[in-house]
């Protein structure tokens, strides 16, 4: 069974980032479906989408 996202989540807060992979597989199509629809260009798209992933795994805080 593979692990939900809130346990793949608190996994990336305790400092494991192979556990941040599997988020960004699961929404990564989605991310950037969104951002070519706002943008109407691929390249932009993409980097947008791996941008918002890095934001996102960046502020996750960390857990104590």
């Amino acid at each position: 069974m593979s692990p939900d996202d809130s346990e793949l989540i608190e996994r990336c807060r305790a400092g494991d980032l192979s556990a941040f992979e599997p988020l960004v597989e699961k929404y990564r199509q989605r991310v950037w479906r969104l951002a070519y629809q706002i943008l109407r260009d691929r390249e932009e798209a993409w980097d947008v989408a791996q941008e918002a992933f890095v934001r996102a795994y960046q502020s996750l805080p960390a857990s104590s």
